[in-house]
């Protein structure tokens, strides 16, 4: 089944390398909106445009099949080129390059970026437009959308809680906005942004704000790839104003704390939520939450289970979540002890001091966000009960007991993955128990045929043996060893026909009439026929037929070619 073209064209933030993927669909269990997956050949493909962007199975993917698109080459490029650009830098810095966060900006500088902003100053902006947001808008339920994987979930999977989007930009477009605003010498700068997450180049192509999208991972892997030590840069602070208590906006309820460092008692109407596991099952039943009254006033959500400090992008893998904590609230102490000392170390004070610099680049409108319906995309039929039962049965399940739900597949359930065949997007080859059922099948096929093929050998009145590359024979029928006069057990091992198998070592087959002197004192002329057994253009055998023709020793018989066993 063929999806529709017709959509809106989402920038491509995940790539596969089919060569690296083994169709082993750990990427579609980790996924949470799993139908952007394409399993229904010899590898996992991506639409990118129903994919969120939140990075789930980078970390999943044992094989390094799946992998992230950043701006980083075209970023340096142009910069060599002589572009005019200034850059973003986002607070979860300061746990993935810990005491040497301010070292970068010196890189930065070294390389021709004219200006660097701490989008932590742009999280102060956020918080100022959230308070001012939801004191305007009291009894309505606000959702935070700092996270840009959630913000496309929603527009794409459930635009019915679009308006409860807060519309007031992300940190990121906070800091751009300001420095388009406030900033006219780099107005016309282009903007690139230091990220831990690949879903915020959707941003900013959404907004027309931000024009690279540079990970943690790539500026690491540059400077090992060319054995350049952050120790040679200096540390240059930023280009825009202190942060303060923001700079917590990458962690789990960073967002809450900050706002309750200006609003006390805000926490109270806050669900704090974060993780792909978690998040978007809360999101789906958030509707129902909300008509029924019960839904709290802002969810303060993020993708990442411990924030954005970990997020897809980041270098943080390996470290405990406390260390990686520990260099944020270190950040967040240093910040605010520099606001207490300018005010004599008066706390309320001190939060009027940021509280009076976020004034002066705060405009009311300036920062407002809007969002699309992008439904569109999400071209996944549920078909009727009467074809999943259909499709069930191509996956040889035929009661409710073989509804395993296994999860083998990726897809939590076989009713997801039938609705995942039903659409094409998979094919019941990727089942554990259609795999199960067709070796069982295969098992008993084998075994009726094995049957079938010793009850002929046991009752044909034609010899029959087998034997190995050494000539040994393997096995015998009985009227083998009638023909010979020999028992089964002396027949097998013994290599008694070795000369006539060799003559079938070049892989052709060989017939000639053999005397045979049997231990009776009988003699007896048999037709001898060897084949080679060959596998895959592989001699692993020969096997032969021998036939009694002594009536056929008669004047008028033809003459044969004769040897004597």
């Amino acid at each position: 089944m063929q999806l529709a073209k017709r959509v809106n064209s989402l920038a491509q933030i995940v790539s596969v390398d089919e060569g690296r993927c083994v169709n082993c669909h750990a990427c579609i269990s980790a996924c949470p909106v799993k139908y952007c997956n394409d399993g229904s050949g010899d590898y996992v493909k991506v639409n990118a445009n129903m994919c969120i962007g939140c990075g789930a199975c980078l970390s999943r993917c044992t094989h390094q099949a799946r992998y992230y698109i950043d701006d980083f080459n075209r970023f340096y490029e142009d910069l060599s080129q002589g572009k005019d650009i200034v850059a973003i830098v986002a607070p979860s810095i300061a746990a993935n390059f810990p005491d040497n966060y301010l070292r970068i900006n010196g890189w930065l500088k070294s390389i021709g970026v004219d200006a660097i902003f701490d989008v932590g100053f742009g999280a102060e902006l956020t918080v100022k437009s959230y308070i001012d947001y939801i004191d305007k808008h009291k009894d309505e339920t606000v959702l935070a959308q700092p996270c840009p994987a959630i913000v496309t979930f929603i527009e794409l999977y459930m635009p019915d809680l679009i308006p409860h989007l807060i519309k007031v930009d992300s940190p990121m477009l906070h800091a751009m906005k300001m420095i388009r605003q406030f900033y006219p010498d780099f107005a016309q700068h282009s903007i690139a942004v230091l990220s831990p997450c690949m879903a915020k180049k959707r941003e900013f192509i959404e907004t027309g704000y931000g024009d690279y999208n540079i990970s943690f991972r790539s500026i690491q892997s540059f400077f090992e790839h060319n054995g350049i030590p952050l120790s040679d840069f200096p540390e240059i602070e930023f280009d825009s104003p202190p942060a303060e208590s923001a700079v917590l906006f990458s962690s789990p309820g960073g967002l809450m704390r900050t706002a309750n460092h200006h609003v006390p008692g805000i926490e109270s109407t806050t669900r704090k939520i974060e993780g792909s596991t978690t998040i978007y099952e809360y999101l789906e039943t958030l509707p129902e939450a909300i008509k029924a009254g019960i839904a709290p006033k802002l969810v303060d959500c993020l993708n990442c289970e411990f924030g954005c400090n970990v997020g897809p992008l980041t270098i943080t893998k390996g470290k405990s979540v406390d260390e990686i904590e520990a260099y944020i609230e270190k950040r967040k102490a240093e910040k605010k002890q520099k606001y207490l000392l300018s005010c004599n170390n008066d706390e309320s004070a001190a939060i009027r001091a940021v509280e009076d610099v976020v004034e002066k680049f705060w405009q009311p409108g300036l920062y407002n966000r809007a969002y699309r319906d992008l439904s569109i995309n999400n071209h996944v039929v549920i078909p009727q009960q009467e074809r999943l039962d259909e499709i069930y049965e191509l996956m040889h399940k035929y009661t409710q007991r073989d509804l395993r739900n296994c999860n083998s597949c990726g897809y939590g359930s076989c009713e997801n993955m039938a609705i995942a065949i039903h659409n094409g997007l998979n094919k019941p080859e990727n089942c554990h128990f259609y795999l199960a059922e067709e070796a069982v099948r295969a098992h008993n096929e084998i075994s009726d045929n094995e049957k079938r093929l010793r009850n002929i050998l046991s009752t044909s009145a034609v010899g029959f043996c087998l034997a190995d590359t050494d000539c040994r024979i393997i096995l015998v029928n009985n009227s083998l060893c009638r023909l010979l006069n020999m028992t089964e057990e002396k027949l097998i091992g013994s290599s008694i026909l070795a000369k006539q198998f060799l003559k079938c070592s070049n892989k052709k087959p060989y017939s000639t009439e053999l005397k045979v002197n049997r231990s009776d004192g009988l003699q007896l002329s048999c037709l001898l026929t060897i084949n080679p057994y060959v596998e895959d253009d592989e001699l692993l055998g020969y096997f032969a037929m021998a036939t009694d023709v002594s009536y056929l020793r008669q004047p008028s018989a033809p003459a044969m070619t004769r040897e004597t066993a």
